[in-house]
């Protein structure tokens, strides 16, 4: 039997529930199984009994329950079975609970109506986050209504009335439907008045009320489906909504009295709406009604909790003891909530599995931590509540991918700190979560930051090793070849061990090989992070150990592992220091695996090799730096990696070579290696940002090399060398020498001084030398290398004009640089400038990030109205109102926008939302203002559009385009705003013959005659004798292939002119060549409508008609040559001829190689 797995069994007036769940400490738990038996508990009318045939029901049901359980391997200790008033109010309820416990073995427990309240009060402290309030409960059932007031978990005041839904339902009320509710009403407050509700709810008060049934729940989603505004039958409203979980006293008004109208239809309705729940819906929601006025509710939030799940939480609490947290489970539910509202299935299945490597490691730190090992002592706080902090880290690490995946960790942190989502935890616990996930990636966490000021000590040195465990954890689950499910953590006087299995049972050939390089790399710098927070006392070894990480099911299986083992098992003979081994691991990974199978075939010579190796790479007291540098190559050259990976394994190795020691010191020892470096010629400039940028790292983890003045000075003759010429090394290696060794015009300065007093006058002054060389760059307009240097230096002669300069060159970047080194008057002017040349975005950043909003108040207010228009441009019209955010102001420019756009529909459309007054309408405007700008279909001679979505019209159409010689092409689709979604399918398709427009409703004749489009498709798009007219219709191919891969009419075409190709700079788009070549543009403010919705509006109809039939006449104009002056270079005619392709065979093919047909062929059959 699994001991974490619980059931409930809830045996209701209406229906019978069962519920198993997977519960972890401190009381979480995951529901596994919910099942629902529809037995109603009917009575006798002489004798309040429950029935033979109820009885029977109930037996079969829990005989089905029981089996579930039994499959499920749930125990018995941890069953339960209870009921509530139909069997608590029965007189044969002893007869009946005998029955049931000898049938089904189910141990029955009778509450009492308290007793239900309280489980129904647990049960909703489950699901909503309510724990520190004081709340009332509400639970109607269908034999009787619970009512509890009650705070973190303790009940004050707890009322069971026979008010029931299905109770109620049986009584007789009259036998009018209008006399019927009255007197059900007037039943409902006198038996709630004189119970004393009222009067102990006004003792005791309360924060929020909560419903926690299902009868509840169903007028919720009534709520939630507009029942009650008739918007019920329209789902598409509501399919992309997710449930608040809170209705309002009017809202449940309104759906009480839908459901309180007579008449069939309504009746029909209801049916429909409440399936099984309707007959008793009407009872309930009255019941409800009553309760909200009486008890003075104005809303009532709504628990997907209920009694069985209170049971369970009793259950749990019994079972964890003191251990046992009332809220846990609401806790984790928020944070299920946050994730699964970023992230879909996917993405949390992948959060869930890293959580469960991170609770590995965990755990394994924990039972070492337990066990008191004195040769391993932490130093670091392991406790349950650390365990939850990580494991809510896990789950949260990746909700900000939905803005992107670039720096997705610190949108992971923003959300969490800004979204208000996290429920029952207090605002330092939310900080701490928030905080792991922003750096279980890149950076590593610095405690002397601002945002840890709050945490102490301790809570800092806890975050140190969970940050440590998730860092560790991601990097694991992103190796693919290991499985989570297969690891094992342990551990001894000489470390911790963490072995994990193989992921696949097969690899391609070299994936093993190239896939334990990445791992090692990986793994390299968390595993010193994870060194730091322990103490490791070795026995028979005075260097200090590194946690070790096995890939046990790792298949490299090479005589040079072996190799490496042996010697790192001996590597006192060698060598004391600890990065022989990767040493080791590196160069067989990068591609010396030949070598090393030589070293066992020639021992002599192996030893050799080794020696060499081993010898560069851990002592360097007597290796030059080209012996090195020579070495270093070899790595390099024999490599089998990507060049950007290798670049990485060997920075990482010439790291661990600087802290080897060598002489005369690390910092001179890179200086002499970038003298000799420009003698290995094309490998110069890469291997100087190498071990620059290593020596960089180096610096950074080391207060002092020992040879920091002797290395500037090497350094500083080293740059004097590189400006004057007599060292090759590019303009940036000499601006990384200055900023990695420090150099400083005093240190120029020094070294002229010597080489002064050796006679050597080359250089007047420091200053004037570096002035010079600057001004060189400025003159080949290397503006950001002269920048660097002028900060480096200090130097701040330049002024405006040499911003504006940058500016006129678009080097914007170097420019702010400038600015923010020269300061706030510079960077006024510099907001100025972008403000002249219309990037407000710019000046809007520079404003806000220097803090100049006293200096330019408006730049704000600009930038958002030039975003506004962008998006108006792109009639993104939505996205542009969700961004004014309901700024009066911001809104009245979308409207002029709308306005000069002449989508006149959205101008009324905003005035009436946002009540604004001055504006023309839409009818007062359309005769004067629209018709003049754009073109229309009479302008273009097309008599009808057809609506095409059925099969008799789907022929006809066919027929008809089969008929002409030229016809449009466009299509169009939904469109969609989430980044890195799939587009949405392809709604219509329009085809534009002389005279009509036909629009193919694809979606439909999609799903109702697949095979009948395809072919009436294939006849029109394959034709070789119908000229089909797109612009860029290529791309909408692709589209319609994706959305219609099964389609064979869409993977190739025949006899396609795209009049986009016909033009070198196709500016304005469609609308723009139309408005050049026909006299007047088209109306593109309806480009991005919901094209999926049905009907579509006449004016979609027209906006797609459209831009299919303009293509038309566009094509007529340039065959004739009768187009304005200026459209076209020179005065030839336009070889359309020649730009006619086809893709017959293979859609992939290059264009040039498609085309199928030659120009004396097209000429034949000219339209």
């Amino acid at each position: 039997m699994a001991d974490n797995l619980f059931a409930a069994i809830d045996m209701g007036t209406n229906a019978f529930k069962l519920l198993i769940v997977q519960a972890y400490p401190p009381g979480k738990f995951v529901p596994l199984l919910t099942v629902k038996e529809p037995v109603v508990l009917g009575r006798e009318s002489s004798s309040s009994s429950i029935s033979a045939h109820s009885q029977n029901l109930s037996v079969k049901s829990l005989e089905k329950f029981n089996k579930l359980i039994q499959t499920h391997r749930v125990s018995s200790l941890h069953t339960r079975c209870v009921a509530t008033s139909a069997v608590r109010e029965a007189r044969n309820r002893a007869q009946f609970i005998d029955s049931v416990s000898e049938t089904t073995g189910f141990e029955v427990e009778v509450l009492s109506g308290e007793e239900e309240a309280r489980f129904s009060y647990l049960g909703a402290l489950q699901f909503l986050p309510v724990f520190e309030k004081l709340v009332l409960n509400v639970d109607i059932g269908g034999g009787s209504t619970e009512f509890t007031i009650g705070s973190r978990g303790n009940v004050d005041f707890c009322l069971s009335l026979q008010l029931g839904h299905v109770t109620l339902t049986q009584q007789n009320f009259g036998d009018e439907e209008a006399e019927r509710v009255l007197n059900m009403r007037e039943y409902v407050r006198k038996v709630i008045k004189e119970s004393g509700l009222l009067e102990k709810v006004k003792n005791f008060g309360f924060e929020v009320a909560v419903g926690s049934s299902g009868t509840i729940r169903a007028i919720d989603k009534a709520v939630f489906k507009g029942y009650g505004l008739d918007f019920a039958d329209n789902e598409a409203l509501f399919r992309e909504c997710k449930r608040d979980w809170r209705f309002s006293r009017e809202e449940l008004k309104s759906v009480v009295e839908r459901l309180c109208k007579r008449g069939e239809g309504q009746k029909v309705r209801r049916d429909g709406f409440f399936k099984k729940r309707s007959e008793s819906i009407v009872a309930g929601g009255i019941l409800l009604e009553e309760i909200f006025d009486l008890l003075g509710i104005k809303e009532m939030l709504v628990s997907g909790y209920g009694l069985r799940e209170g049971v369970i939480a009793d259950t749990l609490a019994k079972v964890f003891d003191d251990g046992y947290d009332l809220n846990a489970n609401a806790r984790f539910r928020s944070l299920l909530r946050l994730a699964t509202r970023f992230n879909g299935k996917k993405k949390n299945t992948s959060a869930a599995e890293m959580a469960s490597i991170a609770r590995e490691i965990f755990e394994g730190l924990r039972r070492s931590k337990e066990l008191g090992n004195d040769g391993v002592k932490l130093t670091v706080p392991i406790d349950g509540k650390g365990l939850e902090y990580l494991e809510a880290a896990c789950l949260l690490h990746n909700i900000g991918l939905f803005t992107g995946k670039k720096g997705y960790h610190k949108q992971s942190y923003h959300i969490i700190m800004n979204g208000n989502q996290l429920h029952g935890y207090s605002a330092e616990e939310v900080k701490f979560i928030a905080l792991l996930t922003r750096h279980h990636r890149k950076k590593l966490p610095k405690f002397d930051d601002a945002s840890f000021n709050e945490f102490g000590e301790e809570a800092k040195l806890k975050f140190r090793v969970l940050c440590a465990i998730i860092r560790l954890s991601v990097v694991l689950h992103r190796n693919g070849y290991i499985s989570y499910r297969e690891m094992d953590f342990s551990h001894s006087h000489e470390g911790f061990k963490l072995v994990i299995g193989e992921g696949r049972d097969s690899l391609l050939p070299g994936v093993e090989q190239r896939t334990a390089a990445n791992f090692e790399i990986e793994l390299r710098h968390e595993l010193e992070y994870f060194k730091k927070l322990y103490q490791i006392a070795a026995h028979n070894s005075k260097a200090d150990s590194l946690p070790v990480v096995v890939p046990a099911a790792t298949s490299i299986k090479t005589g040079l592992v072996s190799a490496v083992a042996q010697e790192y098992q001996s590597k006192s003979k060698l060598s004391h220091n600890p990065g022989f081994k990767y040493c080791w691991l590196y160069l067989f990974e990068m591609g010396f695996k030949e070598k090393a199978i030589t070293l066992q075939v020639k021992e002599e010579k192996a030893c050799k090799t080794k020696a060499v190796c081993v010898h560069a790479f851990t002592d360097l007291t007597y290796v030059s730096p080209v012996v090195f540098l020579y070495l270093l190559k070899e790595c390099y050259v024999h490599g089998n990696m990507k060049a950007t990976k290798k670049f990485r394994a060997l920075q990482q190795e010439v790291h661990q070579v600087l802290c080897n020691s060598p002489q005369p010191g690390p910092a001179s020892f890179v200086a002499y290696c970038l003298y000799v470096l420009p003698i290995f010629g094309t490998y110069c400039e890469g291997f100087s940002h190498l071990i620059i940028s290593a020596l960089h790292r180096f610096l950074k983890t080391t207060a002092t090399t020992g040879d920091s003045l002797e290395a500037k000075r090497i350094a500083a003759r080293l740059f004097l060398n590189i400006v004057e010429g007599a060292i090759d090394h590019d303009e940036r290696i000499a601006v990384k020498v200055l900023e990695v060794f420090d150099i400083r015009l005093i240190d120029i300065e020094k070294v002229v001084s010597q080489l002064k007093a050796q006679n050597d006058f080359r250089f007047d002054n420091a200053k004037t030398f570096i002035e010079r060389y600057i001004f060189g760059f400025i003159e080949s307009q290397s503006y950001m290398t002269a920048v660097n240097l002028l900060e480096h230096f200090s130097i701040r002669q330049s002024g405006r004009s040499f911003l504006v300069k940058m500016m006129e060159n678009k080097q914007f970047r170097a420019a702010e640089k400038w600015a923010m080194f020269m300061g706030n008057p510079m960077l006024s002017i510099l907001v100025q400038e972008y403000a002249n040349r219309n990037m407000l975005k710019n000046a809007y950043l520079i404003v806000k990030k220097n803090n100049l909003q006293q200096e330019f108040p408006d730049v704000q207010h600009k930038y958002k109205e030039s975003a506004l228009k962008k998006l108006a441009e792109k009639a993104c019209w939505d996205v542009a109102e969700a961004k004014a955010n309901g700024d009066r102001r911001l809104v009245e420019y979308l409207v002029y926008l709308a306005m000069e756009a002449g989508y006149l529909e959205k101008v009324d459309e905003l005035c009436n939302r946002y009540s604004l007054e001055g504006f023309l309408k839409a009818e007062e405007l359309e005769a004067s203002f629209l018709h003049f700008r754009f073109l229309n279909l009479n302008d273009l001679a097309v008599e009808d559009i057809i609506w095409v979505d059925e099969l008799n019209g789907l022929h006809e159409a066919a027929c008809n385009i089969e008929r002409s010689k030229v016809v449009g092409l466009d299509c169009e689709w939904k469109p969609n705003y989430v980044k890195g979604s799939k587009p949405n399918k392809v709604s219509i398709m329009q085809i534009a013959s002389d005279k009509m427009v036909f629009v193919f409703d694809l979606i439909k004749l999609y799903e109702d005659v697949p095979g009948v489009l395809d072919d009436c498709l294939t006849r029109v798009l394959h034709s070789p004798r119908i000229l089909k007219l797109g612009y860029n219709f290529q791309c909408d191919v692709k589209q319609l292939a994706q959305s219609y891969g099964d389609l064979e009419c869409f993977k190739c075409y025949n006899m396609l002119l795209d009049i986009q190709n016909m033009f070198k700079e196709p500016r304005g788009g469609l609308s723009g060549l139309a408005e050049k070549i026909l006299g007047a543009g088209l109306n593109k403010t309806r480009r991005n409508s919901n094209w999926e919705q049905r009907p579509l509006t006449r004016n979609q109809l027209e906006y797609a008609a459209l831009d299919a039939a303009v293509l038309i006449q566009i094509f007529y104009r340039l065959r004739d040559h009768s187009h304005p002056v200026g459209v076209l270079d020179g005065n030839d005619k336009i070889e359309w001829k020649s730009h006619i392709v086809s893709h017959m065979d293979n859609p992939k093919k290059s264009t040039k190689g498609s085309r199928t047909r030659t120009a004396s062929e097209v000429e034949d059959d000219e339209p």
